[in-house]
């Protein structure tokens, strides 16, 4: 017998039985009585369906997606008896960010030709060693072939490198934070190799105040933009009116960042209100602002399931527009499905792309 999987269940169209535009006829098709059955998990664990075991996990509405637990088997049971229902695994995606390069792993017989060289990274201001910062160093860049690290509380990192190379083609330096990051060229190889880090100045211009200047703290005034994210934390520089959480099972009130930043960093692409040399200013920090955070504390990857939650919310809480800088599966019927609904409800639905590459938005 094979082992029980999340999946979620979806009217014919969209996530709500209700909007889809779709009229059953009772008799033939009892899917609004089916769905209304299992609309939100119960003492009774298990729902029988027509031999078809459904554990209902989560639900967004009487009418609507459930979050279910099932066998792979019994999927093709429940749409013969329920047609019309739509059964989409559950996928997770990750928060969308530039990918870093990676050094291919070397060979056994690679290695035995290698050796080892500590790279120091430190402060340009007052030369204080930077801990926690990665370090990825090419001798070949076109191969991936070289050595890297995660510098240590000294600002050291050791590398393997092949013996014979004599420099680094490229080196590239990724601080955990208060720095700019450096990519070097043709660094010479030595016994103890170090790069400096400029700190973070906030009143040089970045990439949105070069294109777009400072905005006025009242740019976006009357437009409600949802972040649907890891959730935006506590931050001096913003402002945020409320939100909600739709990871299963953690507390609907919890929409603060999970820990992992990018949710707060988007916030502040957006909405930042910081003052010049002091802050961080957003495109348009006169939005009302709103966190969904679809990422549950300490999880690398959000469910398709949590962010059709989050979008179906964020319509709901009255979001004109909503930021989604997630990246994932090329095809996901349950997100699309979110989106297309969002859409009809009057909310326009961003998402990130470009950061591996122009390929196609997926």
């Amino acid at each position: 017998m094979s082992r029980l999987e999340r999946f979620i269940i979806l009217p014919p169209l969209g996530v709500r039985l209700a909007s889809s535009g779709v009229r059953l006829a009772r008799r033939a098709l009892p899917l609004e009585r089916f769905l209304a059955s299992i609309a939100r998990p119960r003492r009774l664990a298990k729902s029988a369906v027509e031999g078809a075991a459904v554990k209902v996990l989560d639900s967004v509405h009487e009418d609507g997606a459930k979050l279910v637990e099932m066998r792979p088997d019994d999927v093709a049971k429940l749409c013969a008896v329920q047609p019309g229902v739509r059964v989409v695994p559950e996928v997770f995606f990750r928060p969308a960010r530039a990918p870093r390069p990676q050094v291919r792993w070397v060979t056994a017989a690679t290695a035995r030709k290698t050796v080892t060289v500590t790279l120091r990274v430190v402060s340009r201001a007052d030369g204080k060693p930077v801990a926690g910062a990665e370090v990825v160093a090419f001798t070949d860049y076109d191969a991936r072939e070289g050595g890297q690290g995660r510098t240590d509380d000294a600002g050291g990192v050791r590398l393997r490198l092949r013996a014979t190379a004599r420099k680094l083609e490229r080196v590239y330096v990724f601080p955990a934070r208060d720095y700019w990051g450096v990519l070097g060229r043709s660094v010479a190889i030595t016994a103890e190799m170090k790069v400096a880090l400029r700190t973070i100045d906030l009143g040089v211009p970045d990439a949105l105040r070069h294109f777009y200047g400072f905005a006025p703290l009242t740019t976006g005034r009357g437009v409600t933009v949802g972040i649907i994210d890891t959730g935006v934390g506590d931050h001096p520089d913003l402002d945020v009116e409320g939100g909600a959480n739709a990871v299963p099972g953690e507390k609907e009130g919890d929409w603060r960042d999970n820990g992992a930043g990018h949710g707060t960093h988007v916030a502040g692409i957006v909405a930042g209100r910081g003052t010049n040399r002091r802050g961080v200013r957003g495109l348009a920090p006169g939005v009302h602002l709103r966190s969904y955070r679809v990422f549950g504390k300490g999880a690398a990857g959000a469910s398709n399931y949590a962010i059709l939650k989050a979008l179906d919310r964020a319509v709901a809480d009255g979001c004109d527009l909503v930021n989604v800088s997630l990246g994932g599966p090329d095809q996901d019927e349950a997100t699309r499905s979110a989106i297309v609904d969002a859409r009809a409800q009057g909310t326009l639905v961003i998402c990130a792309a470009g950061n591996d590459g122009r390929g196609p938005v997926s």
